[in-house]
């Protein structure tokens, strides 16, 4: 389907600003920078976004839309119920080197930066950590129906564990820059699948 120019004009802006704002954050990302980047007036993106707020908003669904794509793609490559939870808990072990969005996790660097000032985005935040979790309990619980996980564990306790454990390792592993704690909290949780939600 073609997109008329106005369409055109803001997905180019909403993907400069995805970008800037995970890169950069809220407070560091600017209107006026984004413009120029695109070679626009600040007019140009007010006529689609009302405000930096929406336009950061906007930004951030877009950017963790592309992740969760990305994850599902990846995991829908396997049929298998424990090889699709190993998939969920691989593809973040690239985020380091490859990033689905560039400048990292939209969903960490969004959560480190959001508090009670940023309200809106701290919620969309949950939000997403919330679609995360519920997409690795529906995976253990489909592997629990076709008899490859354990019929006797909590597929919500165990998706709050290995979120937790994902992005925890994110953040240390960028701020050490050291794939060390990456490579052993992932060889961790693999572990961890294959030892207690393993049939």
């Amino acid at each position: 389907m073609t997109l008329s120019k106005a369409e055109q004009t803001r997905k180019s802006i909403l993907n400069e600003a995805m970008v800037s704002f995970n890169k950069k954050g809220y407070a560091g990302t600017h209107i006026r920078d984004i413009a120029s980047a695109l070679e626009v007036t600040q007019g140009a993106i007010y006529g689609h976004f009302k405000n930096k707020d929406e336009l950061a908003l906007e930004s951030f669904k877009r950017a963790y839309g592309k992740v969760g794509k990305a994850l599902w793609d990846y995991i829908e490559e396997s049929d298998q119920a424990i090889e699709r939870l190993h998939r969920f808990v691989s593809f973040f072990a690239r985020y380091l080197d490859n990033p689905v969005v560039e400048g990292g996790c939209p969903m960490l660097n969004t959560a480190v930066e959001a508090d009670d000032y940023y309200t809106i985005l701290k919620d969309e935040v949950k939000v997403a950590f919330g679609k995360l979790q519920r997409l690795f309990a529906r995976e253990l619980k489909a592997g629990q129906e076709a008899g490859q996980c354990r019929q006797d564990i909590d597929a919500d306790y165990y998706s709050g564990v290995i979120i937790s454990l994902i992005e925890g390792t994110i953040l240390l592993s960028r701020m050490d820059r050291d794939e060390t704690l990456m490579r052993n909290n992932m060889h961790f949780m693999a572990q961890l699948i294959d030892t207690q939600i393993k049939q």
